[in-house]
């Protein structure tokens, strides 16, 4: 299927459950051969299974470059990002390179970074591995982070063509399916009811490990989203590494713990009717997930770090009911304090 998103005056083609194969034989990617130059970057994964197939679409075997990048927990590392600039520059390529990167979100926002930075790269193809990859390429908030994993550089840009196979979802490990359970939950719950419901219908009901059912609501969420609300709750995670217990989280447990503590903030603010308790329940049995927050942090520490992150705002997404976001003002240390106290009650 195909869609066409303009966003912030910017427009992203989109081709969706069709196979990554048949669109190569049906000449999908036949534009390639009218630029100047084709920069590919992607995962090892996706290298060994496309090289040859790609190289065999390029006419000119000149004007075609892959950048093979590191493990996916550093590639949207700044360093990366300079190393490939280098790379262009040793390579000689060419002003209105078109660059094409298969990978999960890693992929994006180092791509969408370059894409809007580099003067030497004019067109923009993205083939997510991931649904959280899908979902952050359509937000449009490619962002590139420091040595000590906060961000670095934010810029808005959505990929010029956006392919998904969800078969390409086999590339990846297997905690991959936990972070794609997670996020296109967090996004029901932020942007669309309905993504929720039938989210909860399909895993429970059918053991569905296929994101394709999910697409169009996914698409439809995101383009009636006028902020990029997930983007902003996901930043809030880098409270924790403000603490000096912050080694007793991965990276993926920073944000999604922070999500669930600004949630229950949220809706015990609103006085929202939500089970709470049922939707961690639910994520963990479906997920390979640690919820659980580390003896070692104190409540109170935990409090005051993510209330001063928040206050950095002069607002934040606030839900009015589920599926539904407004703007409020942040919390403060006492209501956070006892947020957190909740949360840590809950048994799963």
């Amino acid at each position: 299927m195909k869609k066409t998103v303009i966003k912030q005056q910017q427009s992203c083609d989109i081709t969706y459950n069709k196979a990554l194969n048949r669109l190569m034989t049906q000449d999908y990617f036949a534009y390639l051969n009218d630029t100047p130059c084709v920069l590919f970057i992607s995962t090892q994964s996706f290298y060994e299974l496309y090289y040859d197939k790609f190289a065999s679409l390029i006419k000119e075997s000149d004007k075609f470059y892959w950048y093979l990048c590191p493990d996916n927990e550093s590639i949207n590392f700044v360093k990366t990002y300079n190393k490939i600039l280098v790379y262009i520059e040793e390579m000689k390529l060419p002003v209105d390179t078109s660059i094409v990167s298969a990978g999960n979100d890693h992929l994006y926002h180092l791509c969408g970074a370059l894409k809007q930075t580099s003067p030497y790269i004019s067109d923009f193809t993205y083939l997510p591995t991931s649904i959280t990859g899908f979902i952050a390429s359509l937000q449009g908030k490619a962002y590139l982070l420091n040595q000590s994993l906060t961000i670095s550089v934010e810029q808005y840009v959505l990929p010029d063509r956006l392919v998904y196979d969800t078969m390409l979802n086999e590339l990846e490990t297997k905690n991959t399916w936990s972070d794609d359970l997670f996020n296109v939950a967090k996004l029901g719950v932020l942007t669309n009811k309905d993504l929720l419901k039938l989210l909860s219908r399909e895993v429970i009901e059918t053991s569905n490990r296929s994101w394709a059912p999910f697409l169009e609501l996914i698409i439809e969420s995101l383009e009636q989203e006028t902020t990029p609300p997930v983007f902003m709750l996901s930043n809030i995670s880098k409270s924790f590494y403000q603490l000096h217990e912050a080694h007793y989280l991965l990276p993926s447990e920073k944000e999604q713990i922070s999500f669930l503590l600004f949630l229950l903030w949220n809706l015990k603010k609103a006085e929202i009717t939500f089970d709470f308790e049922g939707f961690m329940k639910w994520l963990y049995r479906n997920g390979t997930f640690n919820f659980r927050l580390p003896i070692q942090m104190t409540t109170y520490d935990i409090a005051k770090v993510f209330v001063d992150e928040l206050h950095r705002l002069d607002q934040i997404p606030y839900l009015t009911k589920i599926g539904d976001l407004g703007v409020s003002k942040a919390p403060s240390i006492e209501e956070m304090y006892h947020v957190v106290e909740s949360y840590r009650k809950i048994k799963l």
